[in-house]
């Protein structure tokens, strides 16, 4: 597949990348990351070794309750607003405000699985997934 033929929206959004990226460093100074866990058994090894990330909004607030598949409940603001208030602001900003996000890392010569998030995990046609690059 040609990048070019993938669709995508463009926002009209400007992002301060500088600091977004000395938040994250900040992040990742004062917190674990850990890795992501999914129920999909032909993509689980590679994900347990590619994926790991921290909650800003989650499932009932907690750092790291929605780094896999499953149910979810009420998402809610985790103690990272303190840390680094310029993400949430960029949440606001996107229209997230209420959803779920978080902060992934994919490791180096690592990379993701083709996937829907509508098609496979049963979200919402009307929600868009925005992923802004830090690195």
């Amino acid at each position: 597949m040609n990048l070019r033929d993938i669709p995508f929206i463009q926002l009209n959004v400007d992002i301060d990348y500088e600091r977004l990226l000395s938040e994250y460093k900040e992040v990742e100074k004062r917190y674990s990351f850990e890795k992501y866990k999914t129920n999909y058994s032909v993509v689980k090894e590679k994900y347990e070794n590619a994926w790991d990330g921290i909650c800003l909004i989650s499932s009932g607030g907690e750092l790291y309750s929605d780094l896999h598949e499953g149910k979810s409940s009420v998402s809610t603001i985790t103690e990272l607003k303190n840390v680094c208030p310029y993400y949430y602001e960029l949440i606001s900003n996107l229209g997230g405000d209420g959803f779920r996000a978080r902060i992934m890392r994919i490791a180096p010569r690592e990379s993701l699985v083709w996937h829907s998030h509508v098609l496979e995990h049963r979200q919402s046609e009307w929600q868009l997934t925005c992923q802004v690059p830090i690195i």
